[in-house]
């Protein structure tokens, strides 16, 4: 297995890239959304070309809609073997029709082609493994020379046991070097016509905030024209690096409502999905940098969010947060209450109660804002489900109804917001209630959550058994 290299984005990294490729060596360029993978294969693509490299073909695979047919897969590699101007001579049918072009365009070159493909993960899974397996045939044979990028999706299908193109040099990208990231910052400040009082500064400043992160500057420089825009600014008068801008920059880009919000946005979805990463994040945002204990050098998941980066230490690897900006941005979005919200959504309520007994009690309510309205939603669900999940494994009467009573009531306080309650249970159609009186000091928000879910309570939990005999059933009072 190629081991994967970590590496940020240079004009040594770009040679390097080239003179690999030129060597008849394949590449695959693992990382984030945002993070430069689409600006290095555009620079690669032009270095070879600089160079009197092959016909190189290009592919984008992200498109709309979705790419979820071979038919149009190969439709689409025809086009960019067409534009690439290489001559196609049919042959007869290829091994998999969606490389017959190939093979096709190949058939009487002294030397192999070059594909770059972005964002194989693009596809659907299946085309995307039946796409690679007709990609490592191509090379292995010595008719192609692929450059492949890809984000989380992309990592398993060419890492681990069931990867399907083990046959190329393996680099997660983690940003931009300083170097880069000044002469792109300088490029698009002068095209936006935005002066600086000492542009190197404010470029090795935000270099510095963002973590070496393209899509921040260029979303920091359309915020900056647009915070100018209603000042009549003079000619001559020119942006100063200041305290005051950095504390701004920091409070208005680490918002989800922000500039960056696109880039927020997928990373926690991207880690919502991922439940075994969350006690590292946990362990990050208590530490800011937590020792890598990881069984391969593949990129975790964390990094293929944009979350973090690793780095060498004298005693090993360790994960830190990509960039200050995104440590503001995690420590707001993932408190406790959202960190419980996680596991209960997976299922695990121990560890959910263990972060909701984290909380202040008022900050118990939920939600708190109408952004977190799904959220909450959700959650709700999944306390539903798995009540009677846990109705469905006992038998009636109170002896056997522990369980279903100590999750019903911890939900009760800590996703309902109820301060008190009483509960029962039904059996043989005789209704037995134990508990002292409810009483009714809820807030306005825990009502609405009451009101919205004691019917779905009702209806999952007393469900009749075989044999006359009912479920457990749990009841409300409000």
């Amino acid at each position: 297995m190629i081991p994967f290299s970590y590496r940020r984005i240079s004009e040594q990294f770009i040679d390097e890239l080239s003179d690999t490729v030129l060597s008849g060596e394949s590449l695959v360029l693992l990382g984030s959304r945002f993070v430069g993978k689409r600006y290095l294969m555009r620079r690669l693509r032009d270095r070879l070309k600089e160079r009197l490299a092959g016909p190189i073909i290009e592919l984008e695979l992200l498109v709309e809609p979705e790419i979820t047919t071979e038919e149009r897969a190969e439709e689409i590699l025809r086009r960019a073997i067409a534009s690439a101007d290489v001559e196609i001579a049919p042959q007869a049918p290829a091994r998999t029709k969606l490389f017959q072009a190939i093979e096709e365009a190949s058939r009487h070159r002294q030397g192999p082609l070059i594909l770059f493909a972005a964002n194989v993960d693009g596809m659907t899974y299946q085309l995307a493994q039946l796409f690679l397996q007709g990609t490592r045939v191509q090379v292995e044979e010595g008719r192609l020379i692929a450059v492949l990028s890809g984000e989380r999706d992309f990592r398993d299908l060419v890492f681990g046991p069931n990867s399907e193109f083990t046959c190329a040099n393996q680099f997660v990208i983690q940003g931009y070097e300083e170097d880069e990231f000044s002469k792109y910052f300088l490029r698009h400040s002068h095209d936006l016509a935005i002066e600086f009082e000492s542009p190197e500064t404010m470029a090795s400043q935000l270099w510095r905030l963002s973590g070496g992160n393209i899509h921040t500057l260029r979303a920091f420089l359309l915020w900056l024209v647009e915070k100018r825009a209603p000042l009549r600014r003079q000619e001559g008068d020119k942006v100063k690096d200041t305290d005051a801008l950095t504390s701004e920059v920091v409070d208005v880009f680490s918002s989800l409502e922000g500039p960056l919000a696109s880039l927020y946005n997928r990373a926690t979805q991207s880690l919502g999905e991922e439940p075994y990463c969350w006690d590292v994040l946990m362990d990050l945002i208590r530490r800011e940098r937590t020792p890598l204990v990881w069984v391969n050098d593949a990129p975790t998941q964390l990094e293929l969010a944009g979350v973090a980066v690793r780095e060498p230490t004298t005693s090993g690897v360790q994960l830190r947060f990509a960039s200050p900006l995104m440590t503001s941005f995690i420590r707001r979005y993932y408190d406790d209450r959202r960190f419980g919200n996680l596991y209960a959504g997976a299922g695990d309520w121990d560890k959910a109660f263990e972060q909701y007994l984290l909380l202040d009690p008022e900050k118990t309510i939920q939600p708190s804002s109408f952004n977190e309205r799904a959220e909450v939603s959700a959650t709700i669900g999944a306390l539903c489900s798995s009540l009677y999940s846990e109705s469905t494994k006992h038998t009636s009467g109170p002896e056997n109804i522990a369980a279903i009573e100590s999750l019903f009531t911890r939900g009760c306080r800590y996703v309902l917001g109820f301060s008190g309650f009483h509960s029962g249970y039904t059996t043989r159609g005789e209704e037995r209630w134990a508990g002292s009186e409810f009483q009714p000091t809820l807030s306005r928000q825990a009502k609405m959550n009451a009101n919205s879910s004691k019917h779905c309570y009702q209806r999952s939990l007393s469900r009749p058994s075989s044999g006359g005999l009912s479920r457990p059933g749990i009841g409300i009072s409000c």
